[in-house]
Formats: structure tokens, sequence, C-alpha cells
């Protein structure tokens, strides 16, 4: 589980201030940020528009996670396939559901034979946590994470 909201994204907060400029904040890291002004703050918001983040809870939906598999590279050579019966005796009625903080794509991917044919698409089942999930990658035929060799 990520400790830190750096590890969902890049947050813009904005901080509204009574009597004095307010401040618009790009919080990519884990440092804290400090401030004086002689003003009030009178709330801080999340910028939406221009956040990865602003409420966790929002991230994760069916929409959310067919987004991050758009953005990924396995996208280019993988569809997205329910509705079947996969090697391990799983089913999913959608290709894409979620758990937890996870996304869960059920896919069927390309790969390529010894001969360097191209073989028929293969099932394959992928478990990602969401910052992670548009890295997702085809390694012959099989869903990986986290790097681009297989």
């Amino acid at each position: 589980m990520m400790e830190h909201c750096v590890g969902w994204g890049k947050v813009v907060a904005k901080v509204d201030l009574a009597s004095c400029t307010d401040k618009t904040w790009h919080l990519t890291n884990t440092n804290k940020r400090k401030g004086s002004e002689a003003c009030r703050v009178r709330g801080i918001y999340c910028c939406t528009d221009i956040s990865d983040l602003c409420n966790k809870s929002d991230l994760m939906s069916i929409e959310s996670c067919t987004s991050q598999w758009n953005k990924s590279p396995a996208s280019n050579s993988c569809e997205l396939s329910g509705g079947e019966t996969y090697t391990s005796g799983s089913t999913s009625p959608t290709p894409v559901t979620w758990s937890d903080e996870n996304c869960n794509f059920w896919a069927k991917c390309q790969y390529v034979k010894p001969d360097w044919t191209l073989g028929e698409k293969q099932a394959s089942i992928k478990d990602v946590h969401w910052p992670e999930a548009d890295e997702v990658y085809n390694c012959n035929g099989v869903l990986k994470e986290g790097g681009s060799s297989c």
C-alpha cells in the first residue's frame, strides 16, 4: 500500500487566503510546504481539472481503470475481453474490474511463436495497483507490470 499521496500522482492545491494573494501549489513529492502570510487561510481546494489525485476514492472505478489501461503499452497488442473462462478457471463478466486499490484487467494478448509467426491471442489476467496500471505491458501474450523486459 502506498504511504504518500505522491505515489498516486500530482496534486494541485489552491490555498484561498483572506485579504492576500491566493497560492497555487503543485505537490509532486513528499516535501512539506510552508509559508508565512499575515492572512487567514479560508480554505484549501484540490484542482480536479489539473490534478491526478484529489480524492483517492474517486479514482477507483471501472472508467478510471479503463483510462489507465488505454495509456498503457499493453493496449497496443492486447484487447480487453470479459465473459470468458481463463486457464486459471476464473471468469469475469466485464474486461475491467477493480478492488481495493487495484485495477483488474482481463485481456487477450498477442504472442509470437518460436518460429516468429503470430500465434492466437491468449487470455491473460492482471491485478495491478492503480498508479502502475498505465504501465502494464504485453510480455509475449502475458500481462506484466513494472518494466518492459520479459
